[in-house]
């Protein structure tokens, strides 16, 4: 038997609810991805990753759509892909959540356990092999 997932995932230690911090949104049209994988859609990129590298520290990393595809993590990336990125992209480290409450609904708690970003937990794949 060979039981596998497509990606790992961790529980959420920390959650930040963006829609909550206007300092963060500032110049941003549009917030997308998962929550520990911001992508942000901006006219400014370089602002908008200068203030959140200055307001979240080292909770994140943050690296604009050309910094992104060139650490290699995506592989090449098609034109396709490419247009459909982030001009920000904002992954989170350790246990914390970029939350956005906008549009969700009422009284819907968001999950406990998630993935997206960049950490081993999150990028190792399970793998359970047993003989029978």
């Amino acid at each position: 038997i060979v039981l596998t997932a497509d990606h790992g995932m961790l529980d959420i230690g920390e959650r930040l609810d963006i829609a909550e911090c206007p300092e963060l949104l500032a110049d941003v049209d549009c917030v997308s991805g998962e929550e520990r994988a911001r992508h942000l859609y901006t006219g400014l990129p370089e602002a908008v990753a200068t203030r959140w590298r200055e307001e979240l520290g080292e909770a994140v990393l943050v690296m604009t759509k050309d910094e992104f595809i060139a650490t290699g993590a995506l592989g090449e990336p098609t034109e396709h892909a490419r247009s459909v990125m982030g001009d920000v992209i904002v992954c989170a480290d350790g246990s914390l959540s970029l939350f956005d409450s906008r549009g969700r609904e009422p009284g819907r708690a968001p999950m406990i356990g998630v993935h997206g970003s960049l950490t081993d937990v999150e990028m190792t794949v399970p793998l359970l092999v047993e003989m029978v």
